[in-house]
């Protein structure tokens, strides 16, 4: 339905917009981190019905209609953005890159549950699971790379 593509398109564009900072870095690492930071300043706006521009507005529109899209899901993002913005980012346990790939794509599939009407909480686990999966394919292709 067009309620939920517009759902999935807000989210996308504001993962993607926090994103981009750490990809396409504008500025030192302090920089990227105070832009990082006013991304967070800009969600919490979000929350308090006071969006800054017409994307957060979007966002503003889907949290509204989908409440159980909660600040913490977003937040938890710009915390592994925070990590990645970091020189040189090692992981060295397990635990460390799950909770990594917990925030820039595991919590993706966790805020796509309310948008697909699962409201079951067994789903969360499996959701979140395939966006690490994914994170982790990502992470592999770029090994050579990185």
């Amino acid at each position: 339905p067009p309620h939920t593509r517009d759902a999935l398109v807000s989210i996308y564009a504001w993962c993607r917009r926090a994103d981009q900072i750490v990809d396409d870095p504008q500025g030192s690492p302090e920089e990227v981190l105070e832009q990082l930071r006013e991304r967070r300043e800009a969600l919490s706006d979000i929350f308090a019905g006071e969006p800054r521009d017409a994307l957060d507005g979007l966002l503003e529109q889907t949290c509204k209609r989908y409440p159980s899209l909660g600040e913490s899901l977003f937040a938890a993002m710009l915390d592994a953005m925070e990590s990645d913005a970091q020189p040189v980012v090692r992981y060295e346990t397990w635990d460390e890159l799950k909770r990594y790939c917990y925030g820039v794509a595991g919590v993706v599939g966790e805020m796509s549950l309310p948008l697909f009407k699962v409201e079951q909480d067994d789903a969360v686990e499996p959701a979140v699971a395939l966006g690490n999966a994914i994170q982790l394919c990502n992470i592999l292709r770029d090994l050579r790379t990185d």
